[in-house]
């Protein structure tokens, strides 16, 4: 080493010289292969090596004690450059000890950097489960704004009723003197009915204008009627026992046969008369072969509707059936007869006719008014007519229709209730309307006739209405046959498919009841698996689909058709068992990462969450459904140990984790998230 503190190259002969030159004993030789073939060593040793030859070795006081019979040095102290040597490499020393501590230092950073992106794995898994639930908070935020909105609208609704209350003390006064002015009028709309009715009652020539000033009566009435229900409707009960008398007395005058003011001829006087008094030997004279041919019938329409109306106000059955059998049914049930009848309150009379108008497939209960537009549970309704009315409703009797003025047959039962008239019998019609018996049978026999008429969607709203009740009341269906039972579940899975568009909630459980009761029997219904099936690939139901398509492939009679349900039952099972990647829509063949799967699951997850799709029940149904099985499939491709141990046992079940898209994969591409599922 030169003074500048730089290392030279010292080979074997040089150090062998320098050991001569300064005196150093001829047997200290520095081994050449540690030297001469640039092996590398210990540095200490290295450094204990290279005191030796400087002559301080650490055992003796002296330099070259060690070696016996050796001379002196030429010099005395130690070497300088040996010692600048030593200096250096204690310097190295240093710098490969803070060297080494730096690289312990590394590690640790690493270790710890691994630990923390484990944990962001942690949180970005954590992150994405809330993100799947953000959106229910934020359904459950807008209902509770909805609630508060709600509850300002009461407290406004609340004012303006306290508002109307005064207003309405106010005008107690007004109504007061109204009332006193109504009963004038009432009392002289009674004299002038009652001089009608002895009119009619005196002959036919009065008749007509009996009727009209009966009409003006009545007319004035419903104008005293309109002005004070705008005042107070405490003073009703007056108008209805007027409305009521008018009625009765509109009826009797059907009875009386209304004609054009001329003469009726004394067979046609003679058979309302004998109807009146229950005389069937004299109808049957009247009606008989050699009695009047098919066109004198026909001139005496009317006076065969009066003489039923007579007869079913009299409750006289056998002169009701004697007409019937003689007379033309197109001539007979005109509608007349079932008002009067359902007027009167004439229960067992409303069933005959009502069981005629079956067997000659005639909608009179339904076509049947009168001139305020009322149809026959109107006046059965009017006439606190309880039992009369339940007849009505089993026959299938419309409680939604309206009159004239947009009264419904509960509107009116109301009414009279609270206007105190004839209050124990409108407490019993009120008590029918309600009785849940009664309206199951309604609803059923309607929605038969809907049905009928292919209007499948009111024949749906009843049939649903009649499932409703039955599940809402199990002891009803004793009371009923399996046989409607059954007609009445199928045709509510029939009703469900003819819709637009096609409610397939109520198709699986209409054609489920409907099977179920097949099998008590032991029979089966080849059309309802096909329809409990299909509706339950639309509902992603795919495990009761395989099911029914496997029963259909083995009661198929046709070796093409049950080729075809097998088929279909393969791909319900392909879907049944689909794995994580092909729920997710993903191909294994590019081996999807982490961030490709929370994609798509984020993507999914936020289309098909349940809340997204509340109000629709085939919607609900479908969300929850394929909801769950994302959740389960991202659960499980998040972790990467779960993941791992996932897709060994895809590789043991021989799936087939290289290749392309599959079916299934397809299928829930298109179905989740695009629009139709594809083509068989």
């Amino acid at each position: 080493m030169q003074g500048g503190g730089q290392f030279k190259a010292v080979s074997p002969d040089s150090m062998l010289r320098e050991q001569q030159a300064r005196g150093m004993p001829q047997g200290f030789d520095y081994p050449r292969e540690k030297i001469g073939e640039g092996q590398h060593h210990n540095l200490h040793d290295i450094l204990d090596e290279m005191k030796v030859v400087a002559g301080m070795s650490s055992d003796s006081s002296g330099p070259f004690n060690g070696y016996p019979g050796a001379e002196p040095p030429l010099h005395t102290g130690p070497d300088p450059e040996l010692q600048g040597m030593l200096s250096q490499m204690r310097e190295l020393e240093g710098q490969v000890a803070a060297r080494k501590r730096i690289l312990a230092e590394q590690r640790g950073v690493e270790a710890t950097m691994q630990a923390l992106e484990t944990k962001c794995d942690d949180l970005q898994s954590e992150v994405c489960q809330l993100e799947a639930n953000l959106v229910g908070a934020v359904q459950q935020r807008s209902l509770q704004n909805e609630a508060t909105e709600a509850r300002a609208d009461a407290e406004r609704a609340q004012t303006v009723a306290q508002q109307f209350a005064l207003e309405k003390a106010s005008l107690e006064g007004t109504a007061q003197r109204l009332q006193d002015s109504l009963r004038q009028v009432a009392s002289e709309a009674e004299c002038r009915i009652m001089e009608a009715e002895q009119q009619v009652e005196s002959l036919l020539h009065g008749n007509k204008a009996a009727e009209e000033r009966a009409s003006r009566a009545e007319a004035r009435v419903r104008e005293l009627e309109a002005r004070l229900s705008k005042e107070d409707a405490s003073s009703a009960s007056v108008v209805q026992d007027l409305r009521l008398g008018l009625v009765g007395a509109r009826i009797r005058m059907l009875s009386m046969l209304e004609t054009d003011g001329s003469d009726l001829p004394g067979s046609q006087e003679a058979l309302v008369a004998a109807a009146r008094e229950g005389d069937v030997d004299s109808i049957d004279g009247i009606m008989s072969p050699n009695g009047p041919s098919a066109e004198e019938l026909t001139s005496m329409q009317n006076a065969i509707e009066a003489a039923l109306s007579a007869a079913c106000i009299e409750g006289s059955v056998q002169s009701i059936q004697a007409l019937l059998l003689c007379a033309p049914s197109n001539l007979a049930m005109q509608g007349g007869a079932l008002l009067a009848a359902s007027g009167a309150g004439q229960t067992v009379v409303v069933r005959l006719l009502l069981e005629y108008c079956q067997s000659i497939e005639q909608p009179v209960l339904e076509d049947a008014r009168d001139a305020s537009g009322r149809n026959a549970l109107h006046l059965a309704a009017l006439g606190g007519h309880a039992e009369t009315l339940k007849v009505l409703l089993h026959f299938g009797g419309d409680l939604d229709a309206t009159d004239n003025e947009g009264q419904t047959v509960h509107s009116l039962a109301r009414q009279e209730n609270s206007d105190g008239v004839g209050a124990s019998g409108e407490d019993s019609v009120l008590q029918a309307l309600e009785e849940d018996q009664v309206l199951l049978y309604n609803a059923m026999q309607r929605a038969n006739t809907f049905h009928d008429r292919e209007a499948f969607t009111d024949s749906l709203l009843h049939l649903q209405r009649a499932a409703s009740i039955l599940k809402a009341e199990p002891g009803f269906q004793e009371g009923l046959t399996d046989q409607a039972r059954y007609m009445l579940h199928r045709n509510r899975a029939h009703a469900a498919r003819k819709v637009v568009p096609p409610q397939h909630a109520v198709i699986v459980d209409g054609a489920g009841e409907a099977l179920l009761l097949a099998e008590a029997r032991n029979q089966t219904n080849p059309e309802l698996l096909e329809l409990r099936a299909t509706s339950s690939m639309e509902l992603f139901n795919f495990k009761q689909a395989v099911i029914d398509y496997e029963t259909l492939s083995e009661v198929s009679g046709d070796p093409d058709g049950a080729e075809k349900w097998k088929q279909c039952a393969w791909e319900a099972a392909q879907l049944r068992d689909a794995n994580h990647y092909e729920v997710l829509c993903l191909e294994q063949r590019g081996k999807p990462d982490a961030s490709t799967i929370k994609k798509s699951f984020h993507k999914l997850s936020k289309k098909w969450h349940p809340d997204r799709h509340r109000g629709n029940d085939d919607g609900s149904l479908r969300a929850t459904a394929i909801f769950q099985r994302i959740n389960e499939a991202y659960r499980t491709l998040s972790e990467p140990e779960t993941r791992g141990s996932y897709d060994m046992e895809l590789r043991i079940s021989d799936w087939n984790v290289s290749g392309g898209e599959t079916f299934t994969t397809a299928w829930f591409k298109q179905r989740l998230d695009g629009a139709s599922a594809p083509a068989r």
